[in-house]
C-alpha cells in the first residue's frame, strides 16, 4: 500500500516542476508505478500526457501539457537539473503559443535540442543554440522573439502576412523592441525583413 512516504518523495520533486512528476523520476526515488496507480485511483495524482503525473495539491503551469512534454525531453532528470539549451528549449510553433501571440496549427510540442535528444510527445528540431538565443518565459526555455521568428521562416510553411503578424504581435507584447529585432534579424541577413522593421520603427517614433 502507498505510504505518506512516497507522497513525500514525489512533492519533493514536484514542488520544482509545478506540481508534475515523470514515472522515471519516481522511479529514481523509490516510488514504483503500481504506487502512482494507487495514488491516481486516490485521485491524489492525476495524469498529464503519458509518462508525465501531476500532483492535484501542487502549482499548475499555464500550459500543463508543453511543460509536461519538455519534462518527457529528459525524463530522469529534473528540471532545475537539465543542461540548457542542450537537454531542449520550447521552439517555433510552440514557441509562439508559449508567448500568447496565437495558436498556430500543430499536433505535437515543437523544441529545439542537440541531435541526441528525441521528443516521444512532440518534434525535436536538431542545432545549436548559441548564448542570447533562449530566455526563460513561464518556467519553460523558449527560443527569443528573433531565433523563432528566423527558425518559423526556415521551417514552416507561413506566409509573409503571418510573419508579419507575430514581429507585431512580439513588439506590441512587450517581448522584444524593435531596435532588438532589427539588429538580430540583420546579422542573420535576412533582407525581405527589413521593410517591415522600418515601419515598426516609424510607428515607434510616432507620439
Amino acid at each position: 500500500m502507498v505510504g505518506i512516504g512516497d507522497i513525500a518523495k514525489l512533492l519533493e520533486i514536484a514542488d520544482g516542476q509545478w506540481g508534475q512528476v515523470t514515472v522515471e523520476q519516481a522511479g529514481r526515488v523509490g516510488v514504483p508505478e503500481a504506487a502512482l496507480a494507487e495514488l491516481e485511483a486516490l485521485h491524489v495524482i492525476e495524469p498529464v500526457i503519458d509518462g508525465v503525473v501531476r500532483l492535484r495539491a501542487g502549482g499548475r503551469h499555464p500550459m500543463p501539457r508543453l511543460y509536461a512534454a519538455w519534462l518527457r525531453l529528459a525524463p530522469e532528470t529534473p528540471g532545475w537539473e537539465r543542461t540548457l539549451p542542450d537537454t531542449g528549449v520550447v521552439s517555433h510553433r510552440s514557441a509562439v503559443r508559449l508567448y500568447r501571440l496565437g495558436d498556430l496549427p500543430g499536433d505535437h510540442p515543437q523544441f529545439t535540442a542537440s541531435a541526441s535528444v528525441a521528443a516521444p510527445d512532440g518534434r525535436t528540431h536538431g542545432a545549436d543554440l548559441g548564448p542570447g538565443s533562449w530566455q526563460w518565459v513561464d518556467g519553460l526555455p523558449v527560443t527569443t522573439p528573433a531565433r523563432t521568428l528566423l527558425d518559423l521562416a526556415d521551417a514552416e510553411p507561413l506566409d509573409i502576412t503571418e510573419l508579419h503578424s507575430l514581429v507585431r504581435g512580439f513588439v506590441r507584447g512587450g517581448w522584444v523592441t524593435v531596435e532588438e529585432l532589427t539588429t538580430e534579424l540583420s546579422l542573420a541577413e535576412r533582407r525581405w525583413w527589413v521593410p517591415l522593421l522600418e515601419a515598426l520603427q516609424a510607428e515607434a517614433a510616432q507620439p
